[in-house]
């Protein structure tokens, strides 16, 4: 390995360290590291892009985090802590099952949301005693931003996506996008939980068009807190059967 390489594996090394002490957990699934070069040109014209994602070979049973070069130059420590709780999620939910690899995901993005979140906030243990304002100053790889800034990001994004006239182009933008539904439940999860001065203020009008009103806020208000084994379950069996139904729908 060359110099920026070393540099590389060592930061990811140290943030898993860090996650590992976040999660008070023995260890975290082993993982690769591969190097992937992010083309602005397909993230404007997709509407997304990411600077690490976790892919899992179910056949091997093996994950590998796939990263920009230049991740340890930014502000991206809770990027990576999203992605490790993918990598923490699959090898306790999903053990080389292809239906349970794409039942899982939701649950996931709940889960890496809440858990971004919290890095974001500065938050050193999860424990009752968390308190924050939603006018914290945060960093994030764009920029310093209110907490709530980035709590609704995610849902920005998502609605953007789905008003887009080409939504959805394929399973991969259908998927990010109700990722991103599902990441933003988890981060407004910790809002309800532990800020002081959280109000709701999102307007749900073109996401509720997408899964359905009422679907929409059963779901709304069922996804909060830290969820329980049963709930987790009943999430997962919701999200494989509302992707299948949404494939079918849009012919992909």
């Amino acid at each position: 390995m060359n110099k920026e390489q070393i540099l590389l594996h060592t930061y990811i090394k140290q943030a898993a360290k860090r996650y590992i002490d976040f999660m008070e957990i023995e260890k975290l699934p082993q993982f690769g590291i591969v190097e992937k070069v992010i083309s602005l040109s397909s993230v404007d014209k997709r509407g997304f892009g990411s600077y690490a994602t976790h892919h899992y070979d179910i056949l091997t049973g093996t994950h590998t985090l796939i990263v920009w070069p230049g991740i340890c130059q930014l502000h991206a420590e809770y990027l990576l802590f999203h992605e490790f709780t993918h990598i923490l999620d699959t090898d306790m939910y999903v053990q080389k099952d292809k239906m349970k690899n794409a039942m899982y995901k939701g649950f996931s993005e709940y889960h890496a949301g809440q858990i971004d979140f919290l890095k974001v906030l500065g938050v050193k243990k999860i424990d009752p005693s968390i308190s924050f304002s939603m006018n914290q100053i945060v960093d994030t790889v764009e920029n310093t931003k209110a907490a709530e800034e980035y709590v609704i990001k995610s849902h920005d994004v998502s609605t953007n996506l789905i008003n887009r006239s080409d939504f959805p182009a394929d399973v991969e933008t259908l998927a990010i996008t109700v990722g991103l539904i599902f990441n933003y439940w988890g981060r407004r999860s910790i809002c309800k939980m532990y800020a002081v001065d959280y109000v709701e203020s999102v307007d749900n009008t073109a996401i509720e068009k997408f899964i359905g009103k009422d679907l929409f806020r059963a779901l709304d208000t069922f996804m909060n807190g830290w969820l329980e084994e049963e709930q987790i379950k009943i999430i997962a069996d919701f999200y494989f059967k509302m992707m299948v139904s949404k494939t079918k729908e849009y012919s992909l």
